[in-house]
């Protein structure tokens, strides 16, 4: 999918690789990787992203930011079929119904699916929509602290990199990521998005832990899958694959497996990512999606080699 922000083509004189920055209620995620290798993954407080850029050196790299899930609008459509040149404007008037502002200071991205909808074979799409202001907003904050704002991504794309880390993504997988307040189901295969959607879940109740908050948990994702095979005709995950989180401990992995009757897996950045420090499972947890928009670069690089 490509960037709401792409300011400027990439140049040969610009430092390599791409930093993640993410940012939540508590604190900021920065991760900076390259060539597969993370060179920093931590976990800050808000106000000191400008002076971690200065104490490690990071001026003037190049930078993808992570929007929260209530920035943006993120849902599918029935993808216009239309010349490119006439289908953006197709897609603006779609979502205008589905924003609270006008759709003339919306900036929209798409892609469509690369499988039609099997009762009538009409091709689907996903289509995000931010709005201008905000996005000027996130430029202006990434560049005073001395990064240069590139990208501008969304959770359910960055869930795909990370998935596509696991070898297993090749037979068609559910990513799932836990977090405060909700799940984020991200149905995929290599490179692909075919269905995402988030339940809202009590983290309380998670962390109990107890047998009926996880059979919750499984039928969703078991009525999620039914829904993708009946829109698409073909199944689209064999394999479960959890997040790093404190959530997804072993025990809640063999409880789902013996619930979907399907592998689970672990993701483990220590295992997928070189690292000359090992990144504790508290870190991952919270740096997971600034690892993730760090990831598009080394996908990239990996698409011109």
């Amino acid at each position: 999918m490509a960037s709401w922000l792409n300011f400027a083509r990439k140049k040969s004189s610009e430092h390599p690789g791409l930093v993640g920055v993410s940012c939540d209620q508590q604190g900021l995620a920065i991760a900076y990787i390259i060539d597969g290798k993370i060179q920093h993954c931590n976990y800050i407080a808000p106000g000191e992203l400008a002076a971690y850029v200065t104490e490690h050196g990071l001026k003037d790299h190049i930078c993808s930011y992570v929007l929260d899930r209530s920035e943006y609008t993120f849902t599918t459509i029935e993808y216009p079929n239309l010349p490119a040149s006439e289908s953006q404007d197709a897609i603006r008037c779609l979502i205008s119904d589905l924003i609270d502002y006008p759709v003339e200071q919306a900036i929209c991205d798409s892609f469509p699916l690369p499988i039609k909808r099997a009762r009538d074979d009409v091709r689907l799409g996903y289509v995000a929509a931010i709005k201008e202001s905000l996005m000027y907003q996130k430029n202006k904050f990434i560049n005073k602290s001395g990064l240069k704002l590139r990208y501008l991504d969304i959770p359910e794309m960055l869930m795909l990199n990370l998935a596509n880390l696991v070898a297993e993504i090749s037979k068609g997988c559910v990513f799932i990521t836990m977090h405060s307040t909700w799940v984020t189901l991200v149905f995929c295969n290599t490179n692909i998005i075919h269905y995402a959607r988030s339940i809202e879940i009590k983290l309380d109740e998670l962390q109990a832990m107890n047998s009926g908050v996880l059979e919750d948990l499984a039928l969703q994702i078991q009525r999620s899958q039914d829904h993708c095979t009946s829109l698409f005709r073909q199944v689209i995950a064999n394999v479960v694959i959890l997040a790093p989180s404190e959530l997804a401990t072993a025990e809640t992995g063999e409880k789902l497996s013996n619930a979907l009757g399907m592998p689970v897996h672990r993701l483990d950045l220590n295992m997928q990512l070189k690292s000359d420090q090992p990144i504790p499972a508290a870190e991952q947890d919270k740096c997971l999606m600034a690892v993730g928009a760090a990831l598009r670069e080394i996908d990239k690089h990996n698409a011109a080699n």
